[in-house]
């Protein structure tokens, strides 16, 4: 991997997590068909 696609993968590994630590209250997907209501403490698995 060059160099420059290791910075934009860290960059977007980054701003995902900021996302996902800037979230509050619980979150609601969808995983096979099925609508799932994800607690705060967990985190939903990322598509």
């Amino acid at each position: 991997m060059s160099e420059a696609d290791a910075e934009r993968v860290r960059r977007w590994h980054e701003a995902a997590y900021q996302e996902l630590r800037a979230q509050t209250g619980s979150q609601t997907v969808s995983y096979l068909g099925r609508r799932l209501v994800v607690p705060p403490p967990t985190r939903a698995t990322a598509p």
